[in-house]
């Protein structure tokens, strides 16, 4: 569904009209390179962007704020008093740009905090890409090009993320990405190209899957909370030669058909053909996926045939539903402790900080939709959802498998709440509400602890995305008629007026081992206890 209320198509030709193009199919389709069925519903799409013959780039309108562009968009899409909007139904808003000229230095750019705004006033979970920056990378550990070549996927690894460490304060993210409400999409050094066809002087810095691109802008947000939230394939970004001779400096090209996404394109050759593809890369192609992931986790929410329990989640819940299970698989990969290692300090007592600093990679980590989107055997995911106001908790009762009780068997509990939460711009603290879960509790009855490889717990209570993992093996006997007990809260932090402010929380328990843990909770959960006569 197209809709062009300001007529921007008159200014963008259709063989130059790339970035939107490359979007949609993204989003609809996936990546090409590994087919999936097509989502279901239509998708909505307004254009922002010009692109004229005269301009090597897209770009928005000079005559005209983006700010307005955004604002009247959303209000066109979600309808007023006496409009009716367009797509009133629309909860999931994709926002793969940036503004080059507004990267993040400490305070909330006005785009971020009219998105802060939009997504509490019409409940809407904004996906936006953290931003691609192009500006050269000084790599002072190899003096020629020839010599970062030869060099072994190790040791440009090491070097390139020390560098990219080095620079942090000139590769931070871009307006708008640093909002709180909105989840903030970063590139995943990852995709499913089977033969690249490469420049003789492209090299590939990483030849590893788990670590973010070269290229994406890293954390961290506003007051140091964690950002990006996510990670997901943008292409294996190569890097090229800048300069050489005394120092080596890369600079970041177009994928090609050495990486990247395959999605839709324009025909360039403005022939009218329809099945023109190209690689698309960077965190808007992230972002793009990380939509399409969202779309497809309401799909599996109600599909009531399939088996799905929450088919009657109320429409004002869609929005913080679908972020949370977004956010619920995330994890971190095997190179976090290599990029603590990298990024120090390395005194034993300023773990944190160095935890900090690798938070600035890898965000939450990466999703595996598919844990959510089809539970296993050994594992069971609950969902709650419900609206608090300050000072006020819920408590979430949740039966305990009987195969862990007693055991050694290593299990896991992933516990994530997620909320909008009204902001206060002239405040330092910004966000009004910050809420957060009780996991104490939960250590004690199933026998785990905090896994080391996540952010801190200081870090995960600065924005709107409280994620915690937990891990353990001991032996316990449960407690309380076997059930973990989980109290979500809500704090005031800068003057809340009193609302009650929309959450979900989702808790996750895994088992290494190929038990009946999904079965044995959902047979607790059927057994009520009775009220005496």
């Amino acid at each position: 569904m197209l809709d062009d209320p300001d007529d921007l198509q008159a200014g963008a030709l259709v063989n130059r009209r790339f970035h939107g193009t490359a979007m949609a199919s993204l989003i609809l389709h996936g990546d090409l390179n590994a087919p999936e069925p097509p989502l279901t519903r239509p998708l909505y799409v307004r254009p922002v962007m010009l692109a004229p013959v005269e301009s090597a780039y897209e770009h928005t309108p000079r005559d005209r704020l983006l700010i307005d562009t955004l604002y009247r968009a959303i209000v066109r899409i979600k309808g007023t008093a006496v409009e009716p909007g367009v797509a009133p139904t629309v909860f999931l808003v994709n926002v793969s740009l940036g503004d080059p000229n507004r990267p993040f230095a400490n305070l909330v750019s006005p785009l971020a905090r009219l998105l802060d705004y939009l997504a509490v006033k019409y409940n809407i979970t904004f996906l936006v890409s953290a931003g691609n920056i192009r500006n050269e990378l000084a790599l002072p550990d190899f003096s020629q090009w020839g010599e970062f070549e030869a060099a072994s996927p190790e040791a440009r690894e090491r070097a390139v993320l020390t560098a990219l460490f080095a620079a942090k304060h000139e590769r931070s993210l871009l307006s708008p990405a640093e909002a709180v409400n909105v989840l903030t999409i970063g590139a995943q050094h990852s995709d499913n190209v089977a033969n690249r066809v490469g420049a003789r002087t492209a090299v590939d810095p990483f030849d590893d899957p788990a670590l973010p691109n070269t290229s994406c802008a890293i954390g961290l947000g506003y007051r140091r909370a964690v950002k990006p939230d996510l990670f997901l394939p943008a292409g294996c970004e190569h890097v090229r030669m800048a300069a050489g001779g005394a120092g080596v400096r890369i600079r970041f090209g177009s994928p090609q058909r050495m990486y990247g996404l395959d999605a839709a394109a324009p025909d360039s050759a403005n022939q009218g053909r329809l099945n023109r593809t190209a690689y698309s890369d960077g965190t808007s192609a992230a972002t793009a996926l990380a939509t399409r992931a969202a779309h497809r986790i309401f799909d599996s929410l109600m599909d009531r045939d399939g088996g799905s329990l929450l088919a009657d989640i109320p429409l004002e819940y869609y929005a913080v539903v679908v972020k949370t299970l977004l956010v619920h698989s995330a994890r971190w990969n095997e190179k976090g402790d290599l990029i603590k290692e990298l990024c120090g300090p390395n005194e034993p007592a300023r773990w944190a900080e160095r935890t900090a600093n690798a938070t600035r990679f890898l965000g939450f980590g990466v999703p595996d939709i598919g844990r959510i989107l089809d539970c296993a055997e050994n594992q069971a995911t609950l969902v709650g959802y419900g609206a608090l106001q300050p000072d006020h908790a819920h408590n979430y009762r949740i039966p305990l498998p009987p195969s862990l009780e007693g055991v050694t068997v290593p299990r896991e509990v992933a516990i994530t709440v997620t909320w909008f939460t009204p902001v206060h711009p002239g405040h330092q603290s910004y966000r009004t509400v910050r809420l957060e879960a009780d996991a104490v509790q939960a250590m004690e009855a199933i026998g785990v602890g905090r896994f080391k490889d996540q952010p801190t717990d200081h870090s995960i209570k600065k924005g709107t995305v409280f994620h915690e993992r937990l891990f353990g093996e001991r032996a316990v006997p449960f407690i309380d008629d076997g059930h973990l007990s989980v109290r979500v809260w809500c704090k005031d932090d800068a003057g809340n007026s009193g609302n009650a402010v929309r959450y979900a929380i989702a808790v996750t328990i895994e088992a290494g081992m190929p038990l009946r843990i999904y079965e044995e909770v959902r047979e607790r959960l059927r057994v009520r206890p009775q009220a005496p006569a």
